[in-house]
C-alpha cells in the first residue's frame, strides 16, 4: 500500500473525529504524544504479538498496524470522554492542530515499512523536514490550551454577604 493513501486515510479519520467530537487539543495532543512513546517503546513486541495471533492485514505490514494501534488508541480513548470545545471555529482549529501532529507523528513510521514514491515522496520529505517544528509547535499549543483550561475563571453569581 502506499504510505501517502494511508497517510491521508488515517488523517480524514482524525479530522472528522476531532471535529465531530470537538475534544480540546490539549488532551488529544499529549495522548499522540504518549501514543507515540509508546511506538518507540513497544511497536516490534506488538508487532510480534499481532503475528503470533494471528492478526494479519495482506496489504499492510505488522509494524504499521502495531504502529497505528499504538499511536491512536491513548487518542481514541480520549474520543470517548473529555473536555470539548463548543464554537465552530474552535473545533476546526483543534482538528487542524491535532491531524497536523499526527501527521508528524506517523510519517517516519509509515515511510519505514511503506513504499515511498512519486508525490508521496515530495509530501514524506517535506513532513520529514518540518517534523521537529510540527511536533514542537503541536504540543506547545497542546499545553497551552490545558493551562487554559484549568486557569480559565468563571463569574459568580452574587449572592448574600456574610457578616
Amino acid at each position: 500500500m502506499n504510505v501517502a493513501v494511508l497517510l491521508v486515510a488515517v488523517l480524514v479519520v482524525i479530522f472528522v473525529a476531532v471535529l465531530v467530537t470537538g475534544r480540546r487539543i490539549g488532551p488529544l495532543a499529549l495522548a499522540a504524544a504518549a501514543g507515540y512513546i509508546f511506538v518507540e517503546l513497544w511497536m516490534e513486541t506488538v508487532r510480534v504479538i499481532l503475528g503470533g495471533v494471528g492478526i494479519n492485514l495482506p496489504w499492510l505490514p505488522d509494524g504499521v498496524v502495531a504502529a497505528l494501534i499504538l499511536l491512536l488508541v491513548p487518542m481514541g480513548m480520549l474520543m470517548v470522554g473529555g473536555p470539548k470545545y463548543h464554537k465552530k471555529h474552535e473545533k476546526l482549529v483543534a482538528a487542524a492542530v491535532v491531524t497536523l501532529l499526527v501527521a508528524a507523528l506517523l510519517v517516519g513510521v509509515l515511510a519505514k515499512y511503506l513504499a515511498v514514491d512519486g508525490v508521496a515522496q515530495t509530501v514524506v520529505r517535506q513532513l520529514t523536514s518540518w517534523r521537529q517544528y510540527i511536533i514542537t509547535a503541536g504540543l506547545g499549543v497542546g499545553l497551552a490550551d490545558l493551562f487554559l483550561l484549568h486557569t480559565v475563571k468563571t463569574k459568580s453569581k452574587p449572592g448574600p454577604k456574610k457578616h
